[in-house]
């Protein structure tokens, strides 16, 4: 599992547990969790992880494995490897271990030869439904361990280039952002007129309010024919249009019936069990991942009964998918190519330009300003984000004449295009990066990152000097275990929740009641007493608190 490699002469390896003190986690009861700052910090796992230490969410009353500060915070299980530093003393739960270097080892010096072998760990972990690795497994891990002191170089020039990596990182970061609101300005001057203005002064183009009153006509005279002949056809030459004010040559209109919007009426009992090796395409949100265009690589199949149940989410050439509900919203496509028979699943809409809009304007339109602010909207007023169709249809917007349409698709195109190459060289400079980071870990511990003293007292004897620290600690542990008095556990007296209320001189807090009362092992059966007796109390809402009291007459 370690990295083959060669040692410079006074360095060693070991086993984890004879360098260090490993403490793995142990959850306290649910009851003991809070999040109103009472005992210590309490960390589960990586989902709390940043960069160096842990985000503090909740803490624990009641702790039973703790973390001191400084101490290696490592994940133990789903997923194992990642690794932290524990902020202050702590609570950890039975995800995390805690590890404490001996003989004055430098924690950070264990942390990053951890990061450096994380991806071997997982080979360690053992368990069919969540990977974890056991104490012996961590035990038994083999670590290189240099002198002392150059276990302290080494960690001195690790956050030396590191640092300067960061800030790299940071520029990297820093400019990806001013090219996603470049990106928004480019749209945004699209749509209101401003990136074709000097073409459309020039331009002697039918204007957008002429071309839809003519798209109107049209579509008039084929509903009347179709009257006449007693087939049966949709309204569609009524949409809502007028003169554009500020934008010469152009109009302004409601978006309902001069697109189209189609979308999987739930899953009609389709189930995950019926996707198929062959058959029809079967696309979701995964596609919309890789740019303007759709991608098929993603695509589960499905039966041809399936396909032809629902023949208006058919998929065609020059289709825009949109993701209308869940952790995608708001992402968009174009079908450019499609070589076999495709629909999508129920987090999809298919939208279609007729003739008033150019495919490629549609969905530049639908990447802009107007839709990701409905998009956003949607993500902060609501647990699960959905654009419902007629919102869509309810927008009004900017409508330029079809010549001036593939005008402003050229030249949103020439300036993306510039935008994604700079994107590609900070993507290519941030995996850069990530290989830097590995090599200068690599360097690090095969001995090739400083230069070692030959001449310098040897690891050998470092290791030494902690089994000696190690005997003489557990020698003082054991004597401080017969030293300690025993415990006589004290009975608690059991009280009701009207006993509690009734000894309170003064309101009391609903948590309170709960802590003291007999059921402060089980919040379910302190709301179930609660509801019984809900007649003779008085609750009332302070703040986030509800404070209780007992009714006159039951004092």
């Amino acid at each position: 599992m370690n990295k083959e490699t060669t040692l410079p002469t006074l360095w060693t390896s070991a086993k984890l547990v004879d360098i260090s003190h490993i403490n793995m986690g142990q959850s306290p009861p649910s009851s003991t969790y809070n999040t109103q700052q009472i005992g210590l910090p309490f960390f589960q796992g990586k989902t709390e992880f940043g960069s160096f230490y842990p985000n503090i969410n909740k803490y624990c009353s009641e702790p039973l494995k703790i973390a001191e500060k400084d101490n290696i915070l490592i994940s133990v299980r789903a997923p194992i490897g990642p690794t932290n530093i524990a902020p202050e003393k702590s609570c950890i739960g039975r995800g995390l271990a805690s590890i404490n270097g001996y003989g004055g080892i430098p924690n950070r010096f264990i942390l990053y030869y951890l990061r450096y072998i994380e991806k071997d760990l997982v080979n360690l972990g053992t368990g069919s439904t969540f990977q974890a690795i056991s104490k012996k497994n961590l035990e038994d891990l083999l670590v290189v361990v240099p002198p002392l002191s150059e276990q302290h170089e080494i960690v001195e020039k690790i956050e030396e280039l590191f640092n300067e990596l960061d800030l790299a990182e940071k520029m990297f970061l820093k400019i990806q952002k001013k090219i996603k609101i470049y990106k928004q300005v480019i749209l945004r001057t699209a749509f209101n007129g401003e990136l074709t203005q000097k073409e459309r002064d020039a331009s002697l183009s039918t204007s957008a309010f002429d071309y839809l009153t003519e798209i109107a006509k049209n579509r008039k005279d084929k509903y009347d024919q179709a009257q006449k002949t007693g087939k049966k056809l949709k309204k569609d030459f009524d949409f809502e249009f007028d003169y554009n004010p500020n934008i010469s040559r152009w109009a302004i209109a409601k978006l309902d019936k001069l697109i189209s919007i189609n979308a999987r009426v739930g899953w009609k009992g389709l189930k995950k069990e019926e996707y198929t090796k062959e058959g029809p395409l079967f696309l979701s949100v995964h596609c919309l991942n890789y740019g303007k265009y759709v991608e098929f690589k993603d695509a589960y199949n499905i039966t041809e009964k399936r396909y032809e149940e629902s023949p208006e989410i058919k998929l065609a050439v020059n289709d825009v998918l949109l993701c209308k509900d869940g952790a995608g919203i708001g992402k968009i496509g174009i079908v450019k190519q499609l070589n076999e028979k495709a629909t999508i699943n129920s987090s999809l809409a298919i939208i279609r330009g007729k003739e008033a809009f150019l495919p490629d304007y549609l969905y530049y339109l639908f990447l802009g300003p107007q839709l990701q602010a409905l998009v956003n909207e949607r993500i902060s007023g609501s647990a699960i984000p959905h654009l419902f169709q007629k919102d869509i249809r309810e927008f009004r917007l900017n409508v330029p004449p079809p010549e001036e349409q593939q005008q402003i698709i050229h030249e949103i195109e020439y300036r993306f295009t510039i935008a994604e190459k700079l994107e590609e060289i900070i993507l290519l400079n941030q995996k850069r990066i990530s290989t830097f980071r590995k090599k200068i870990l690599q360097n690090a511990f095969s001995g090739q990152l400083i230069t070692s003293d030959p001449n310098g007292e040897s690891a050998e004897l470092l290791l030494q000097k902690i089994a000696l620290e190690k005997t003489e600690y557990f020698k003082k542990q054991k004597l401080i275990e017969k030293q300690k008095p025993v415990k006589r556990k004290i009975m608690v007296e059991k009280k009701t929740i009207i006993e509690i209320l009734k000894s309170s001189q003064s309101p009391i807090s609903a948590e309170e009641v709960w802590l003291q009362s007999e059921h402060k092992d089980k919040i379910e059966n302190f709301y179930a007493a609660l509801k019984l007796i809900q007649n003779d109390i008085i609750a009332v809402k302070k703040g986030s608190q509800s404070l209780l009291s007992l009714k006159h007459e039951n004092r």
